[in-house]
């Protein structure tokens, strides 16, 4: 909304694995069934701050990561608080309308095969935000990997600098 109502303070916008709105509604066929977000919302009171909860969303996270991870989880909120939190956020949220006003250059970066956010919520959000451009990663290259950060990073270097960053090589 920053972009759309104040957009002199913003000179990019990287989007991730987000939507202009998750619940669906006779004009967006592609947000979640009510009965799907019960489902979520139980499954994020009974997960949080688990491993279960990091591998469902992350899962080519590694050992560290999701200790690291579990971690964070358990530090910002109960899972009850959680929870209602993000029913908050999946029940409420709708910015579809500011898109149009978006004028600053978006990157819009989705993950193939996102479990809970489909690749149409990221497709949505491209096409309504003019000029924006949509990078499809692959279920391996989600930024909670670790060949998948580097490929963000570079998405996102692109995106801001105009220039790829130059190769990483493995070997010392």
């Amino acid at each position: 909304m920053l972009a759309a109502t104040d957009p002199h303070r913003i000179q990019a916008l990287v989007l991730a694995n987000t939507s202009a709105r998750y619940l669906f509604d006779d004009d967006y066929p592609i947000g979640m069934a009510p009965k799907v977000l019960e489902v979520v919302i139980d499954g994020i009171r009974r997960t949080w701050g688990t491993e279960t909860a990091v591998r469902g969303i992350h899962r080519h996270a590694d050992e560290e990561l999701t200790r690291w991870s579990m971690k964070l989880l358990r530090a910002s909120a109960t899972p009850r608080t959680a929870a209602e939190q993000y029913r908050y956020i999946l029940e409420t949220m709708d910015v579809r309308r500011f898109l149009p006003l978006v004028q600053t250059p978006t990157l819009v970066l989705h993950t193939r095969g996102h479990p809970l956010i489909p690749l149409a919520h990221g497709e949505f959000l491209a096409s309504h935000i003019a000029g924006a451009k949509l990078v499809e990663l692959g279920a391996d290259e989600s930024y909670f990997s670790a060949d998948g950060y580097t490929r963000v990073l570079d998405e996102i270097s692109e995106f801001l600098t105009g220039e790829r960053p130059p190769s990483r090589s493995t070997a010392s």
